[in-house]
């Protein structure tokens, strides 16, 4: 709200994070028991030990959405780039790459979380063909819409993450 009672306009880039010289950890974390570190070299944000479809990366953006409140009816674009590794595949094609399947491809998930604990969820399908092969970078956009029942003063927090990642 200090944004909001200064006057000033939320900028229409919300969040940047290129993880060029690091890992903003108050933000990004990942499932219970994955490991979130940065490449200085490559300039990424590298997940690792992820043993379960749900300890994929996850962005709290609460303290932004309480900086910027988010409106209701607006869309808000979500473009990730990604590049899903795995040991000694390095260059073969990955399962999302022939498949829809919804056990292979990635799923990119919105948690709404509300204090009594009655908390949304929306998920978006990385499709077939946008994941190409293991070591390959690819780009996943999404456009995300908030409604009314989305931003009552019962939300605790605002989250996205990935699942599937392998």
């Amino acid at each position: 709200d200090a944004l909001k009672s200064s006057g000033d306009v939320c900028p229409r880039q919300v969040i940047n994070h290129n993880f060029d010289e690091e890992v903003d950890h108050s933000v990004w974390s990942a499932g219970e028991g994955a490991i979130v570190s940065h490449d200085d070299v490559a300039g990424t944000m590298v997940v690792t030990n992820i043993n379960k479809p749900w300890q994929g990366p996850r962005l709290d953006f609460t303290k932004y959405a309480l900086e910027c409140p988010l409106i209701e009816g607006a869309k808000y674009l979500i473009t990730l780039r990604i590049k899903v590794d795995k040991e000694g595949f390095e260059g073969q094609m990955t399962p999302c790459g022939e498949t829809n399947d919804w056990r292979e491809c990635l799923k990119l998930t919105r948690k709404i979380m509300l204090s009594d604990q009655n908390d949304r969820y929306s998920s978006q399908r990385v499709n077939k063909g946008i994941v190409g092969k293991y070591g390959e970078w690819f780009t996943f956009t999404s456009t995300w819409t908030y409604e009314a029942d989305d931003l009552v003063d019962t939300v605790m927090g605002n989250l996205f993450y990935l699942e599937y990642t392998e």
